[in-house]
């Protein structure tokens, strides 16, 4: 009788193991087999070839990631066919409530970049789109956002298997507002993604984009499978002219190092160089680097509560404190502070807002009156 319940536990936890996955329970998997990049420090190589003008883009960059910030910074080239190769120094930082990028050419002595400022509703898969990010699910062609959040809004997901460089593979696809995407998944290699595969017609573009990548290197660390390389190949088609455009990115990670302690100005502005001229592209404002910090001088880390708060203090009628009765002595120095652009922004709206409503009720007014006079003539003279 013991054998009979022995055999029948084993049968039990044979079918379980081989029962396939789920959808959902493949994307949860591929979700987690990318989890490794939360927090990382590392180098990532990238060569980006044209082939419409023979373009060739090729990056150097140190690379740091947590789960709430990015930043980077490195040399980058481009060589075109006849002309003299460009050279310069990429410099980047993106974190809940700024971007910032910039770059500085060979020969220039500071650096030239803009800013786009957010707001802290947004969400953070934003934070990862940037060098070689495909390795870990984020692809700028998806609007920054990661393919497993693309694929689970899909109405119907389907998985099938696949037999790729020897290896028995699982295939997630669907029909998305995205296009059409394929992700093929090693089960071997903890479930990471080793092929993506993406077509998508953009209409009112009048083009059809083919994208295909490669992960083929792969290498352990604490017993994650972490992707080292992979070749995208992209193919962009004009339907009118049928003029095509491709495209070929090989990246490489290298110095990989895993929940790593960050300097406390490694998501700061510090990582550029001092008189790095900045253009805020959202309002138009000049600003440039001084010992770090923005001058004109902005708290851009600022929350939405302390942006509600600033915009109480802005609004509000001044109180009356006791400086009145300070002597010049005793009374402290005058200072000014400069609203944040958010700020700004919100002023600006509320007052447009208060102009639009008195404009609409001055014309209601008015139409009222003349319709008035027209029906009981005009209001007797005194």
């Amino acid at each position: 009788m013991n054998s009979v319940f022995l055999l029948a536990a084993v049968a039990s936890q044979i079918l379980c193991s081989a029962a396939p996955l789920s959808p959902d329970g493949l994307l949860a998997k591929i979700r987690e087999a990318q989890s490794w990049h939360d927090s990382v420090r590392m180098s990532v190589h990238t060569t980006i070839e044209e082939k419409l003008g023979g373009n060739v883009y090729d990056y150097h960059i140190t690379y740091n990631h947590s789960d709430k910030a990015t930043s980077w910074t490195g040399p980058s080239t481009e060589t075109s066919p006849g002309r003299e190769p460009l050279a310069w120094h990429d410099y980047g930082v993106r974190t809940p409530l700024l971007s910032v990028e910039a770059s500085r050419q060979n020969g220039s002595p500071r650096a030239t970049g803009t800013m786009c400022w957010r707001t802290a509703a947004e969400p953070l898969s934003w934070v990862s789109d940037t060098f070689g990010s495909a390795m870990w699910g984020y692809h700028h062609r998806l609007d920054g956002q990661h393919i497993c959040d693309v694929l689970s809004e899909a109405e119907l997901l389907t998985i099938a298997h696949e037999v790729i460089n020897g290896e028995s593979c699982l295939v997630i696809s669907a029909d998305t507002v995205q296009g059409h995407i394929e992700v093929a998944v090693s089960p071997e290699k903890g479930y990471n993604p080793v092929e993506y595969r993406i077509n998508r017609s953009v209409q009112s573009e009048g083009v059809q984009w083919d994208l295909r990548d490669v992960i083929s290197d792969f290498t352990q660390i604490n017993d994650k499978w972490i992707p080292t390389k992979y070749i995208s190949r992209f193919e962009l088609v004009w339907v009118s002219s049928k003029e095509k455009r491709t495209s070929m990115t090989e990246t490489t990670l290298s110095d990989i190092e895993l929940n790593p302690v960050f300097d406390v100005k490694t998501f700061t502005l510090g990582i550029m160089p001092d008189g790095t001229n900045l253009t805020d592209v959202d309002f138009g404002i000049e600003y440039f680097l001084k010992d770090g910090k923005l001058d004109p001088y902005v708290d851009h880390y600022t929350e939405v509560q302390e942006l509600h708060d600033e915009i109480a203090a802005l609004v509000e009628p001044a109180r009356p404190t006791d400086a009145a009765t300070q002597s010049p002595d005793t009374a402290p120095p005058q200072t000014t502070t400069l609203a944040s652009p958010a700020t700004r922004f919100r002023l600006l709206a509320a007052a447009i807002s208060t102009v639009a409503i008195v404009s609409l009720a001055a014309a209601f007014t008015v139409k009222w009156r003349i319709k008035r006079e027209r029906k009981d003539g005009p209001p007797p003279n005194g």
